[in-house]
């Protein structure tokens, strides 16, 4: 056996070197450090074991501390410290109305051209197709026209944020120093995005946000249309309302048939887009309240500040789950069942409690964008893997800590035909 052939001298060297570094780790972490005097309750124990769960079923683990604590907000200690400080700030610069305007044209042939790779009729699985344009357009919007001109580079692209997300495991996050498959995965993949990017960018900071962005926006976005368009599959009623919305946004907006569909939505004024959807902004709202269930962090980088007559002490991080507004019986009731009406004006659900609803309309993002393509574009119904119509699509996974992504028991898929040459 390959065991007997490894010496005592190996085996050793091994154990005594993975004592050192679980004693080593264990005195600078498992105990902790001095901390301000709160009167948050902590849940104690070595920090690794305590971060596990937090990273592998987040959202069990922060419901069992509830009930286990009997407080509503509970402390533990998590073993890295890394949150962009500036990114929401970058971001925003890039989603404003002028630069939309000026890009908006470019999103839309873009969205166009991989449409028509599909072909006439067939079968996609949406968590592909259209994750591929919503990766195409945040390139687009966060990056060089140099870069998102070449298919190719924009492909190696995604399918390098794919390795990387992928790897993203709670075994990777806790342990990033172990030289796991991987760690070296990730590694490979992060050194080449970056090279790729540093051909295009000048700056290497600048490289740094275009690939955070992509990276966010890919994952968020690209799940959410492909989930609005599963659950308009799986009710026809509503369907409906979003094609006859659609098509009265292109006559009011525009009055000839002789130009490209790109062309025509281009020349729909942007604020449109946001104001003269509101049944398509009901979809999108009620598939975020749905899908949505992670938790949120954020780090206290200031003073120590007050929170429910508690001390949250500068540098701890704020954890909240969405499920807890999200998925609440009280402010929606029968929450799991797919229901755009809640957000009409005159039962608007959202509004019962402060912030009941943490997701976002269908401002300025490109996933109005592409739903309306896609429903000027093609007929479409959602099969299953036997090409038969679904009995029901499968709730979201809150313990999922990386994205809510294609159904994986059972998988749907969307069956389509052009009627738009």
């Amino acid at each position: 056996m390959v065991w007997d052939k490894i010496s005592t001298g190996s085996i050793a060297v091994v154990f005594t070197t993975a004592g050192l570094c679980f004693s080593t780790y264990f005195i600078f972490y498992g105990k902790g450090q001095k901390r301000a005097t709160t009167n948050i309750p902590e849940l104690g124990g070595f920090s690794l074991l305590t971060a596990w769960p937090f990273f592998a079923q987040r959202n069990d683990f922060l419901w069992a501390n509830f009930k286990k604590t009997g407080a509503n907000i509970f402390r533990f200690r998590v073993l890295q410290q890394c949150w962009r400080q500036w990114f929401l700030k970058q971001i925003l610069a890039l989603f404003t109305k002028d630069r939309m305007t000026d890009v908006f044209p470019s999103l839309l042939r873009d969205t166009t051209r991989l449409m028509a790779g599909w072909g006439s009729e067939g079968t996609i699985n949406p968590f592909d197709e259209l994750n591929a344009i919503v990766f195409q357009l945040t390139v687009r919007m966060s990056s060089c026209q140099e870069l998102a001109n070449d298919q190719k580079a924009v492909a190696r692209m995604s399918e390098l944020i794919d390795v990387i997300e992928k790897n993203a495991t709670p075994a990777s996050l806790l342990l990033p120093w172990f030289p796991s498959p991987t760690r070296r995965s990730r590694q490979g993949a992060t050194r080449e995005l970056f090279a790729m990017m540093g051909a295009y960018v000048e700056r290497r900071r600048a490289a740094s946000f275009s690939l955070r962005l992509i990276n966010a926006e890919y994952i968020n976005t690209g799940m959410n249309v492909c989930w609005n368009l599963l659950y308009l599959g799986m009710h026809p009623d509503w369907k409906d309302k979003v094609a006859a919305e659609i098509q009265m946004l292109v006559s009011n907006h525009t009055n000839s048939i002789s130009n490209e569909l790109d062309e025509r939505l281009a020349s729909i004024p942007l604020n449109a887009w946001g104001t003269e959807l509101p049944v398509t902004d009901c979809i999108i709202r009620e598939t975020l309240r749905m899908m949505m269930g992670a938790s949120l962090l954020r780090r206290n980088l200031d003073e120590d500040v007050v929170v429910d007559d508690r001390v949250i002490p500068q540098g701890d991080f704020l954890i909240y789950p969405l499920a807890d507004v999200h998925a609440n019986p009280d402010i929606y009731p029968d929450p799991f069942k797919f229901d755009p009406e809640r957000f009409d004006p005159g039962r608007e659900e959202d509004k019962k409690v402060p912030l009941a609803f943490l997701g976002w309309g269908a401002g300025e993002w490109p996933g109005p964008l592409i739903m309306a393509l896609f429903f000027l574009t093609f007929e479409f119904e959602v099969v299953d893997s036997s090409g038969e119509f679904p009995k029901s699509l499968p709730r979201a996974d809150f313990n999922e800590f990386k994205r809510t992504g294609p159904p994986q028991d059972n998988p749907c898929y969307i069956k389509f035909k052009r009627i738009v040459a």
